[in-house]
């Protein structure tokens, strides 16, 4: 489980025994064909059932990423069931419980279900994608895209507000319980006797 582990490649084309493949007996690709040779949600499904008991047979618990295509079915990846919280996921979790990010009556099923409410994807029509990529001459940037930063630079923060600034950051991270709070508050002073 160091990541070098490579799935075969699965292969879509056009004709479902190409002449290509006439004397061939095996193939080192999953091969599997539809008239446009896309990716259709059929095909994920298929495939992603196809890798689901392989890791369940193998007692395998993975984190597979996905994008939000449309032949990626969200309630598919929903029903599998290999995909319990990766290592990866209870590393983070303990590094934001270590760091005090994240109060210790949250469980880890609760901090799952943080954001299970909120959409992450939409399906789009192609009238909203071909208007979300195309920027025509009649379309001017609107104010809210025209960047003032560039030529209106913020001019630097006098001493005596840098100094508020540290004492600020001193008074806040005195009064956290965090684990390197120590070394925080150590540089801060740092700074305010350079300064």
């Amino acid at each position: 489980m160091d990541g070098s582990e490579k799935l075969p490649l699965l292969v879509i084309g056009k004709s479902l025994k190409p002449r290509a493949f006439k004397n061939v007996k095996t193939l080192p690709v999953e091969y599997t064909s539809n008239r446009k040779a896309w990716m259709t949600s059929e095909i994920f499904s298929s495939w992603l059932n196809k890798l689901d008991l392989r890791f369940q047979k193998k007692g395998r618990r993975v984190i597979l990423f996905i994008d939000n295509c449309s032949a990626h079915p969200a309630d598919m990846v929903s029903k599998l069931k290999s995909k319990p919280p990766s290592a990866l996921f209870w590393k983070h979790f303990r590094r934001l419980r270590e760091f005090g990010q994240l109060p210790d009556d949250v469980s880890a099923a609760d901090y799952l279900q943080i954001n299970a409410d909120t959409p992450s994807s939409a399906v789009l029509t192609d009238t909203e994608t071909v208007a979300d990529v195309r920027l025509t001459p009649a379309d001017p940037p609107s104010d809210d895209e025209v960047d003032d930063d560039a030529s209106n630079p913020l001019p630097p923060p006098t001493f005596n507000s840098a100094m508020e600034l540290v004492a600020t950051l001193q008074r806040y991270f005195e009064g956290k319980d965090i684990k390197n709070n120590e070394v925080i508050v150590t540089y801060l002073n740092k700074i305010d006797n350079a300064l």
